[in-house]
């Protein structure tokens, strides 16, 4: 018998041990709900704020008229009308078609001047 038990059971601070270590894990989820709550509210602020930023980026500068999206849609397309996935591989792709046409014009006139 534990603490003025009449069973086998312990008692704790007038309480049965399960009771104690229950009320324990209640107040450790509690604290722990809460940690992961403010968590989750630091993170979907900084989401707002890089959702802010990323609106910041993309809206038209001042005066200019333009829009931005529009200009990154419109850059993925090339000169010969093929549509790239991004504005990068738009951009690449085409110098890429430069260089080799200035490599094979290139070749052609050695060919030629011998």
């Amino acid at each position: 018998m534990y603490e003025g038990s009449s069973s086998n059971r312990p008692i704790i601070s007038g309480q049965p041990f399960t009771m104690t270590v229950e009320k324990s894990i209640r107040n450790t989820s509690a604290v722990m709900a809460s940690e992961q709550y403010s968590a989750l509210d630091a993170a979907m602020s900084e989401i707002a704020a890089v959702r802010s930023e990323m609106n910041a980026l993309v809206a038209s500068p001042a005066g200019t008229g333009g829009d931005v999206g529009t200009e990154l849609r419109d850059i993925r397309i090339g000169y010969d009308g093929t549509e790239y996935e991004t504005a990068g591989d738009a951009v690449r792709g085409q110098i890429e078609d430069i260089y080799n046409f200035f490599i094979t014009s290139s070749e052609i006139s050695e060919v030629l001047t011998g």
